[in-house]
């Protein structure tokens, strides 16, 4: 005598095990592309062994190095910007002026015209300062909207996943179960 489940016809019982073992197939061949544990540890936790050390740190002080020279020469640049350059008399466009007007223009000296740069200068680094402290909202850039960042995919979201589907699939045999019992009294 065999067991027949009232609430699954043998058919209905049959797809669903051959989607179970399908899906418990192909779940560790995706997890097959990423990093085993002790992967992980040699690559990011472990301390170098004595040889690779010196070599590890000679090569990293050159790159310090490389790197602090060339930041060095853009800030030099930076604070030491050229002059604006000024226009030539005859690209210069004439305008119509009041005649009661005086004609005596404000001048600037090197003295204000450094004043501006650094004044620009100051202003930059604030941006930067607030974009650092508050993110990019701040600028209301719609690229960067301060969204909180993507969930994570791989072996945990194929979890999380089957983790949901078994859920509602169970809450529905249940309510099936109590409708059936419903119905039946």
């Amino acid at each position: 005598m065999t067991y027949t489940n009232p609430c699954l016809p043998a058919g209905r019982l049959q797809r669903l095990a051959t989607v179970a073992i399908v899906a418990l197939t192909l779940i560790p061949n995706v997890a097959n592309a990423y990093m085993t544990a002790e992967d992980v540890l040699d690559e990011f936790f472990l301390p170098p062994t004595a040889r690779e050390s010196k070599d590890r740190l000679a090569r990293q002080s050159t790159v310090s190095a490389e790197r602090r020279a060339r930041e060095q020469d853009e800030a030099f640049e930076i604070q030491h910007a050229a002059a604006p350059e000024e226009i030539p008399e005859e690209e210069l466009v004439p305008t119509e002026e009041a005649p009661n007007v005086s004609t005596a223009e404000p001048t600037l000296n090197s003295t204000d015209l450094e004043l501006l740069r650094t004044l620009r200068l100051l202003g930059r680094v604030t941006d930067r300062q607030r974009v650092l402290q508050y993110g990019a909202t701040v600028q209301g850039d719609p690229l960067h909207g301060g969204a909180p960042p993507l969930a994570p995919t791989g072996m945990g979201a194929w979890i999380a996943a089957t983790t949901m589907i078994g859920a509602v699939a169970w809450t529905l045999r249940r309510a099936g179960k109590a409708g059936r019992k419903a119905w039946s009294v």
